[in-house]
Formats: structure tokens, C-alpha cells, sequence
């Protein structure tokens, strides 16, 4: 946006008519700009068809890949606690083992 004083500054003149011309020209100037840049941003869109289906497809797989990672996670979550578990049940054996003193006929 111009203010007054820096219009001024740049068209280097105080006549109305003179003002006015250089800001329609300004105008029009500025107009063919944004004429053009939408011209080349709607021959970009063009190109590059993004439809509303694509990306229902997008969130569907995504939702799948979540589920499937989900999935993963507690296979190996599951994998983890039963190890634990067997270790935990290993320790215990062993230790109730250890209280007596078995000869080898005996193992």
C-alpha cells in the first residue's frame, strides 16, 4: 500500500492529473499481474489434478498402516511380557531347585 507522500515521491510531481494517471496505470499494471499469475497457477492446478477421491484413498491406507503398525506394536509388546514371564518363571525354578542338593542319579 502507498501513502500519499510516498506517491509523491515517485511520480516527482504535484498535479492531480499526473498523480492519478501514474496510480492507474499503477492499477493496471498490478491487475495484469494478477491476471497473469492466476492464469500460470491455474495451468499448474491443471497438471496436477488433486481430487477429493485421492484423498479419501490417502486416508484409508493411512488408517491401514496406522491399524497394521498398531498391530505390530502389540505383537511384539505381547512377545515381550511372555519372555519376561518365562525368565521370571526360570528364575524361580532354578532358585527352588538350588535349596536342594541333587546327586547326579538323581538329575
Amino acid at each position: 500500500m502507498f501513502f500519499k507522500d510516498e506517491i509523491l515521491e515517485k511520480i516527482q510531481s504535484n498535479e492531480d492529473s499526473v498523480i492519478q494517471k501514474n496510480v492507474e496505470d499503477y492499477v493496471i499494471f498490478v491487475r495484469k499481474k494478477i491476471d497473469e499469475y492466476t492464469t500460470t497457477l491455474m495451468t499448474q492446478a491443471l497438471s496436477c489434478p488433486f481430487k477429493l477421491t485421492d484423498l479419501e484413498i490417502m486416508d484409508q491406507r493411512l488408517k491401514e498402516f496406522v491399524h497394521l503398525h498398531h498391530l505390530d506394536l502389540l505383537r511384539a509388546v505381547k512377545y515381550r511380557v511372555t519372555k519376561l514371564k518365562d525368565n521370571i518363571q526360570e528364575k524361580q525354578l532354578y532358585k527352588q531347585l538350588s535349596y536342594y542338593y541333587l546327586t547326579t542319579e538323581q538329575v
